[in-house]
Order: structure tokens, then C-alpha cells, then sequence
């Protein structure tokens, strides 16, 4: 999933902070969540092309690949440190890296909130839903791991690349969960 570069018109109520400077271009974060590059040689103003990278959204800075979200709390979020923090989206979404939708949670806190979600969150494949990240791993034959790296998009290659495999929407009652021992291969 990739967001396209497009045009920004400047507004006056937003704050700007500046991150990196190339030969060509600025880099900066707006407290609205949007990463800008502005042509040094035009004056012209973009947001960058955001893409997934591990569950998050992130953006390619000299020629490395930094997470938008550790970018805004560097920026407008004094108390966070990257050694010891996670940033949390409130919404769940991504790519929204605005500093009000950010929550710091320490990282051992964090560590066991994925335990209890890979056991607890249910998942998709096909029209088969499975209780949890554990479950669905089971029935496929494969490590939770495996399961848990599809559904957060590492980039690695797995067996479950041409799997149709997803988080189960929450709207989507109790009662319409199907047993997992009707596993589907």
C-alpha cells in the first residue's frame, strides 16, 4: 500500500518543523501528520510517498527508510525516546502519524500487548475465521510467526504470499466464527 506524492498548499495553522536537508531538497514534519519535501530550486512543496514497512508507514530519507511516526514524536513529542518508547496509534490507522493520534507505551508493555493480541485477535483466510493468530497457524500448518509476519507485511517471502489472509473486521459478530477444526489448506 503506497500513498502518492501530491501538491500541498501551505496552511497558516499548522506547525512546521524541519528534520533533514539534501543538496536538493528540505525535509520537514507538519504537527497534521504529513511529511513535506520542498524543492530547494523551485520553492515547490510535496508530501512524501508513504509505504508500509512492518505495520508502519514510513518514508525513504537518504536513501534509508525511517518511520513517520518516530519522526513526529522526535519533532513535536519532547518526552519520547525511541531506546526505550513504542508509539501507539490511537485509531489503529498507520498512516496517520499526526502527534495527537501517537500514544507512548513502553516497549515492554508493548511486547506483551502483541502476545495478547496474537492470541486473541481473530483472523480471516478465505472465508474461514479463526480465533486467533495462533489458531489460524495451526490449521495452516505453519509457525505463528509466519502468520503474524503476513498480517503485519514484512517484506520477507512466505509460503502464505498468495494466501487471502486479514485481520477479522469488528463488525463481524461472534456467532459468525466457524470452527477452526475445519481448517482450509
Amino acid at each position: 500500500m503506497t500513498k502518492k506524492p501530491r501538491l500541498h498548499v501551505p496552511k497558516d495553522d499548522v506547525v512546521y518543523k524541519h528534520v533533514f536537508e539534501s543538496p536538493r531538497c528540505i525535509y520537514g514534519v507538519r504537527d497534521d501528520g504529513v511529511f513535506m519535501i520542498t524543492k530547494k530550486d523551485t520553492y515547490e512543496e510535496f508530501s512524501a510517498t508513504l509505504f508500509l514497512k512492518r505495520g508502519k508507514a514510513c518514508v525513504t530519507l537518504n536513501h534509508g527508510t525511517v518511520a513517520l511516526d518516530v519522526l513526529m514524536a522526535r519533532a513535536f513529542i519532547p518526552e519520547f525516546d525511541s531506546r526505550t518508547d513504542h508509539l501507539k496509534h490511537i485509531d489503529g490507522d498507520p498512516f496517520n502519524c499526526a502527534p495527537s493520534n501517537l500514544q507512548i507505551v513502553p516497549r515492554t508493555q508493548r511486547a506483551s500487548e502483541k502476545a495478547v493480541e496474537a492470541k486473541s485477535k481473530r483472523v480471516m483466510v478465505g472465508e474461514t475465521i479463526y480465533p486467533s493468530i495462533q489458531a489460524c497457524a495451526d490449521a495452516l500448518y505453519v509457525s505463528r510467526a509466519t502468520v503474524f509476519n503476513r498480517l503485519y507485511g514484512s517484506r520477507k517471502r512466505t509460503i502464505l504470499d498468495d494466501v487471502d489472509i486479514r485481520f477479522v473486521d469488528e463488525e463481524l459478530s461472534s456467532h459468525d466464527i466457524k470452527s477452526s477444526s475445519g481448517s482450509q489448506h
